[in-house]
């Protein structure tokens, strides 16, 4: 059952570092699993309604199944953060290989 659940970590904290190429991206250093959503239909997003349901307002982490990642290419993880710290993101979709938050796409 766990390949058709998405598993919820809830963000506790970040911290900017450097990569390889000196360009500057935020990491986690700190998360919590707060649950995990059932998938019976395959659905390739988590709503932040959903979310927001569930755990509350916050900024979350969302591992996305084996099996929904083969179906539809998307990538092993999502971030979503609810109304409060996310305004307008309704949901994330996928569009061709790329996730995209709403109308606000990855760069």
């Amino acid at each position: 059952m766990s390949g058709e659940v998405f598993k919820v970590w809830r963000v506790l904290e970040e911290e900017e570092q450097s990569d390889e190429t000196g360009q500057m991206r935020s990491v986690i250093v700190r998360k919590e699993l707060v649950g995990e959503i059932l998938n019976p239909a395959q659905e390739a997003y988590v709503t932040w309604p959903e979310l927001r349901e569930l755990y509350g307002e916050g900024y979350y982490l969302v591992d996305v199944p084996e099996s929904v990642r083969r179906q539809y290419l998307v990538a092993d993880k999502q971030f979503i953060r609810t109304p409060g710290g996310f305004e307008g993101a309704g949901k994330v979709l996928r569009r061709g290989n790329r996730l995209i938050y709403d109308g606000f796409s990855e760069p």
